[in-house]
């Protein structure tokens, strides 16, 4: 991660053994909140433990049909997903041009990619 002063939940994250993808507006170019931070890893009972160790919640889901996990105290989510590498395609195709959307139809965007890069792969 390129960045300098990590908040400590950040930190663990990155030093965390599971990977953890850095996505939204940090990822996208665009920070609408400087405390926030949103990452995607992969939806298994291990990666589960590890954000339960490290203080987060279950919040809900995600527009890729995933679950939402933050930790409170310092508005970090984490995105759980069940395909990681459709995560990474669909964030890559929406790259360029995300910023041009409001967060509004962002959620739209993604669910239209997914099913773009589905339907590719088949």
């Amino acid at each position: 991660m390129l960045f300098m002063h990590l908040p400590g939940v950040v930190k663990n994250l990155e030093d965390s053994r599971y990977p953890f993808f850095l996505t939204g507006g940090r990822y996208f170019g665009y920070i609408e909140n400087h405390v926030e931070w949103e990452f995607f890893a992969e939806d298994c009972t291990q990666v589960r433990e590890e954000l339960s160790r490290l203080g987060f919640m279950v919040a809900g889901d995600s527009p890729m049909g995933s679950t939402f996990v933050h930790h409170e105290s310092v508005r970090v989510y984490v995105e759980l997903v069940a395909d990681v590498a459709l995560k990474k395609r669909a964030q890559e195709l929406l790259k360029p041009f995300m910023n041009r959307f409001p967060s509004l139809h962002r959620n739209d965007l993604w669910n239209l990619a997914a099913h773009i890069l589905r339907e590719k792969s088949n």
